[in-house]
């Protein structure tokens, strides 16, 4: 049988406001694709 890590996907937690690891990556991408290109680097 296949068993799955459980992991919590909080990264950061001030009372009952919580920043999931996973939504940093979807809204970082564009922000970091936006200043490669404003700064001439292409990765």
């Amino acid at each position: 049988m296949l068993v799955h890590p459980q992991f919590d996907p909080v990264a950061l937690q001030l009372g009952p406001l919580a920043v999931r690891w996973y939504g940093e990556f979807r809204f970082d991408d564009p922000w970091r694709r936006f200043l490669n290109a404003a700064t001439g680097r292409i990765n």
